[in-house]
């Protein structure tokens, strides 16, 4: 019953982030939609990152007694829907018109959106790289748990420190991405920043490979988070800017979908990699991936016209 509810709560989540989209467009003037996108982006990254901290000593201060941090966790969401209430009224104004559409089941719909996204052709070649890249990303936590756990030589005072340090600098480079929206990077192309993040992805396999440098690891962690944090926003501004208000919610929703499913296949490859040959052959692995990528990016996809606004 508990997953039941679970599995509806995030499923209606996902579904409202896609019908706020339309939303976004009509209250965000266009000129600021790359830095309100950051700025929503660094929010939500900095809420998750700070409140799991809160999460954990609640927990703790409890006496780990689960059923009124579920309660706790459940007024947070009632709170959320009060605002929302509270709000309505701004909501309402800035709700596109409704105009009389005849259905369409699920199935024809993913059908017809991929239909529109491969007529567009930067946007589906950032789905597919997007699916690629979270191959890689979405593996290397566990990876970076798994060798903490038999090279102490990466050791900050302890292995769980350790583990949290290096996790957060990613989230922490990320938000620093995505609220710095001024300077050389902002004006570089879509895939350069594909191609740099994935080189310091790459060049984070070989730190761990040598593990002799914790702090080296650490920087690399960072920059990386900084730059994908560049990416998203950017993304986001794209899809809002250039999708018509009618497929706005079916192509954010393939996006993240695509992306996700890159999830599971990164950490079925790489982890297994390390539990059945070595974690030293699986960072290989994974370093040699990033750069295949970055040359794929570069022979292939550098030189395509981004949109501009």
């Amino acid at each position: 019953m508990l997953l039941s509810i679970n599995i509806v709560s995030d499923t209606l989540g996902t579904y409202g982030n896609g019908l706020a989209l339309p939303l976004l467009r009509h209250l965000l003037p266009e000129n600021k939609l790359k830095q309100s996108m950051g700025f929503m982006v660094a929010m939500t990254l900095m809420a998750q990152v700070v409140f799991q901290g809160i999460g954990s000593v609640i927990i703790v201060m409890l006496h780990h007694n689960y059923m009124v941090v579920g309660l706790i966790n459940a007024l947070t969401f009632l709170l959320s829907a009060l605002l929302v209430k509270y709000r309505f009224g701004v909501l309402c104004v800035a709700e596109p018109q409704m105009v009389e559409r005849k259905q369409v089941s699920m199935i024809r719909s993913l059908g017809l959106t991929l239909r529109y996204l491969y007529r567009n052709n930067f946007l589906f070649s950032v789905i597919i790289l997007t699916f690629f890249i979270n191959v890689f990303g979405a593996s290397m936590s566990g990876l970076i748990n798994v060798t903490l756990l038999s090279v102490k030589t990466m050791w900050l005072v302890n292995y769980g420190i350790s583990v949290a340090i290096m996790n957060m600098m990613i989230s922490i480079g990320m938000i620093t991405g995505s609220l710095v929206t001024n300077g050389i990077v902002r004006k570089l192309p879509l895939m350069y920043l594909f191609a740099i993040s994935l080189s310091f992805s790459g060049l984070c396999g070989i730190s761990f490979i040598w593990h002799e440098s914790a702090y080296l690891s650490i920087v690399l962690l960072f920059v990386m988070g900084y730059f994908i944090g560049k990416i998203n926003p950017r993304i986001s501004a794209i899809v809002l800017q250039s999708i018509p208000e009618k497929r706005l919610a079916a192509v954010d929703g393939l996006l993240n979908m695509v992306s996700m499913l890159g999830a599971p296949v990164g950490q079925l490859l790489f982890l297994g990699i390390a539990n059945v040959v070595g974690i030293a052959y699986s960072w290989f692995a994974f370093s040699i991936g990033c750069f295949f990528l970055i040359v794929i990016i570069v022979l292939k996809f550098i030189k395509m016209d981004e949109p501009m606004f």
